[in-house]
Parts: structure tokens; sequence; C-alpha cells
């Protein structure tokens, strides 16, 4: 069957995102407005440079700060909110207006707030922070930094205050810039490897993939990637080894090709070590499976950049999660094949 390819490599991760983001700022987000009357109509950059990422945590669920959102007596919104049990993303105020989210309005005026969903008042707080919310957004900050110059950086010591050149432009917790106080986005919010993933980028470019395979038939597929992140990626063993992968991370492929694979999860290294804007190669052998067990499905068929090794503990004490990858999209059609990888 036929596959749109997505975000990713060969995957399909079409959902309601990919639908209606045309609509949104974001590419990857869905557009749903907050009341008219929860923010200020404003033209940034022009009427206030946009300096800031403001990172919060909703403390209920998603569909409640979508809907308090909306709520014309609530007199408070975001810019963005992500789902935590897949990464999906709410643009619903406009970011060159400004969304009441910070509790200090020359924030406000100069900052793009993103909401995430969680509570972390219950019993076992650490589930909501999935690795999909982490990577959905960190994609979305990424975009945004590129997009308005904003530093990709994080001060820990910040302290609230309303006077702005007090503040150095970044990444924020919401507890750090509200004044009255809030623990917000929490203790359970991991900033290492949040930033880990903000700072560690790549963009799809292009590939030689074929449209159609049969049972059997083995093809060398080129896929071109932009360096977007701020190091050169490496062939040799270290923190800067870039490697093609399945993911999710560790997923077993069944095109993988022995021999040629790194192993049936990671694919392979690029062709030479990779600058950061420029475009590198990665080439390997794939190969369709002779009895194809099931359709194809997203979860089996999509592959990303990792840019740590997976024997590399992230940062901060993160070696508990995967390494950090990003994802690609592409817009071309996945080969057919009536089967599943």
């Amino acid at each position: 069957m036929n596959l749109m390819k997505t975000v990713g490599l060969f995957g399909l991760m079409l959902g309601a995102a990919a639908l209606a983001g045309a609509q949104a700022d974001y590419p990857g987000a869905t557009w749903n407005p907050a009341d008219a009357t929860n923010q200020t109509t404003s033209n940034r950059p022009i009427t206030y440079p946009l300096q800031y990422i403001i990172i919060h945590v909703t403390e209920g669920s998603f569909a409640g700060a979508v809907g308090w959102f909306k709520n014309a007596t609530s007199d408070v919104s975001a810019h963005y909110v992500v789902r935590s049990s897949d990464g999906f993303i709410y643009q619903m105020v406009r970011n060159k207006d400004i969304a009441w989210h910070a509790g200090n309005s020359p924030v406000n005026a100069r900052s793009i707030g993103i909401e995430h969903e969680a509570i972390t008042t219950q019993s076992n707080p650490t589930s909501w922070f999935t690795d999909a919310m982490y990577r959905s957004s960190a994609d979305l900050t990424r975009w945004l930094t590129t997009t308005y110059g904003i530093p990709r950086t994080h001060d820990a010591a910040q302290t609230p205050t309303t006077d702005v050149s007090l503040i150095a432009p970044g990444l924020l917790g919401h507890k750090q810039v509200r004044v009255g106080g809030t623990s917000c986005p929490s203790i359970y919010w991991d900033w290492n490897y949040y930033m880990s993933l903000v700072n560690r980028g790549a963009t799809y470019d292009s590939d030689t993939m074929p449209t159609y395979l049969s049972p059997g038939q083995q093809v060398e597929v080129i896929v071109r990637m932009t360096n977007t992140s701020d190091f050169t990626w490496t062939r040799a063993a270290g923190n800067n080894q870039v490697t093609l992968r399945t993911t999710p991370a560790g997923r077993t492929s069944n095109f993988f090709v022995s021999g040629n694979w790194i192993n049936n999860s990671q694919i392979c290294l690029p062709t030479v070590d990779v600058a950061p804007n420029a475009t590198g190669e990665f080439r390997f052998q794939w190969l369709a499976p002779m009895t194809p067990s099931a359709p194809y499905s997203a979860s089996t068929s999509a592959c990303e950049v990792s840019t740590l090794p997976a024997t590399t503990a992230l940062p901060g004490g993160g070696s508990s999660r995967e390494p950090a990858g990003t994802t690609m999209s592409s817009g071309r059609r996945q080969p057919s094949l009536s089967g599943s990888d």
C-alpha cells in the first residue's frame, strides 16, 4: 500500500497537526484559537521584540487547558499547548499577538508561552513528561528560536522581575518570570534533557527513495539531512557522533540488511563529517521483506537522526532516556509494498 513519508525518514505521522498545520504559524501545529478576550492583538516583533520562550505545565488535562483558554472568563492563554501522550500541538494565539501566560506583562509582551500537559500533584507525576512531548516541544522551540533569533539558552539562576533589562533572552520556566510566585513547570521538568533536544537539530533535505519495491528487492537509499545544530556531526565515536536510526529508538526494522546496517535498529553514519548548516548524506541498503506480516504504520516505519551514540548518557543524568534525536519531514511518498516494516 502507498504510505506518505513523514516526520522521520519513512514514517507516517499525519495526525491533525499535519493536516491543518498550514493554518498555524508553526507548521507542526494545528490552529485552535483561544478566546479573543484572553489575549492582546499586536504586531510582534515590530511592536515588541520576541526575546523569551516561557515553559509551562498545565496542571490539568490537555482538553481542559484548551477549553480554559477558549473560555472568555478565564483571562489566560498561551501560544501553544503540547499533549503528553503523543506530542500533538495546538497553537491558540498567533505569534504576533500577546498571550496572557507569564503573570508578568513586560515578559508577556516579549515572549512565546508553551504549555505542556501534566498534573504534577498526581501520583507518578513524571509519567506525564513523555519523550514524545519533550521532542515535539523541542522541535517547536527550535523553530521559534530560528525564526525569531531567540538564543537557545536557559539561565537557571534567573529570578522574577518586571525589568526585562535584567532578564537575558532565552528559554525560561514560568516560575523564573512570574512576579508573585509559582512552581511551574515544576521540579519534574528535565531542563538538561530538553535543552539537549533543542540544541541538537536536523532537517530533511532529499532522498533517493524508489516509489515501488517488490518483496525481496534490495536497493541503495541515499538520505540527505541538513545539520541545524551548533556542532559538527562526526563519524568518530563520541558525543558528536550521529547515526540514522529507527524510531521509536531501539525498534527492530524488517528492512534491516545484515552487514550494511550497524544493527537492526541503528542504520548508518553519515558518509563524511557534517558541519553546522551543511547538508550530509546517509547511504544504506534497504531490503523489502519477502513475507510482509501487516500493513505499514507510523510506529513501524519512522526513522530519525540520532545525535548521541546509544551508549552515551545524556547530560544531567538523562541516561535512562533514549539518545537525543530529531525527526525530519519530507512530503514524498513511501514506496508501495503490501506489507510492514
